[in-house]
């Protein structure tokens, strides 16, 4: 099944999966997780190579999102440059595996010649209900993670 960033851009659309997802969990005990994803020193890339390169590469990561998720999962931009994806059925060992393997493909899907500056990623996550039990919690815990991510140099993968 091909994806459609595009399709589902707008918070409210993932806050609407999300609620899906936390009703589902209420009464069949499946866990699901959440990632976000930023990319790392976005605007240096933007000041050094200019907004339509920034805009080819957003693209460029949002194609690779679009080919590593499965069909059951969500994928959405949420800002300028950070994207969620929402793993349906999906414990914190399953999602750990899946983000690294995300963050593996948008790491190759960049040629190191492309640009003298390397395009990395880094990616938060948290699984209901091993860490939230609530959409809010979800969001709060997930964005801790990607801060940590972020503090911790970037190019990263951390879960709480």
């Amino acid at each position: 099944m091909k994806h459609d960033i595009a399709k589902i851009s707008d918070r409210k659309l993932i806050h609407e999966a999300l609620e899906e997802e936390l009703a589902r969990y209420n009464r069949y005990k499946q866990p699901f997780s959440l990632i976000m994803l930023d990319v790392d020193n976005f605007k240096i890339f933007t000041d050094s190579f200019g907004h339509v390169a920034g805009d080819n590469l957003l693209r460029k990561v949002a194609k690779a999102i679009e080919q590593s998720i499965r069909a059951v999962d969500k994928a959405a931009r949420c800002g300028a440059d950070e994207f969620v994806a929402i793993y349906p059925h999906t414990s914190k060992v399953d999602a750990m595996q899946l983000t690294n393997r995300l963050k593996k493909k948008i790491t190759m899907s960049f040629d190191k010649s492309d640009k003298e500056m390397p395009v990395t990623v880094s990616i938060g996550f948290a699984t209901v209900p091993d860490d939230a039990s609530s959409i809010t919690e979800l969001f709060e815990k997930t964005d801790q993670a990607l801060y940590l991510a972020k503090k911790g140099g970037g190019n990263r993968v951390v879960h709480l």
